[in-house]
């Protein structure tokens, strides 16, 4: 079982990497990626900061639907 996760800062200390690395992976410019993050980490000065993986995901997969679909050229 995980620690539970408090605030924003300690949320982005342990899940910052993956954060970013999920986001540079589906958006399609790394711009995109800055904004789906920023939208993301606003979200969390109000509501509930996930306190595990499971939790982080679905936390996460309304922002990621909201993406435009990516172009593979």
């Amino acid at each position: 079982m995980t620690a539970s996760i408090t605030t924003l800062e300690q949320l982005l200390e342990r899940y910052g990497d993956t954060l970013y690395r999920i986001a540079i992976l589906f958006a399609a410019s790394p711009a995109q990626a800055h904004e789906l993050l920023l939208r993301f980490a606003r979200s969390h000065t109000t509501s509930p900061i996930p306190s595990d993986d499971q939790q982080l995901i679905s936390a996460l997969l309304p922002f990621m639907a909201e993406l435009p679909e990516r172009r593979c050229v």
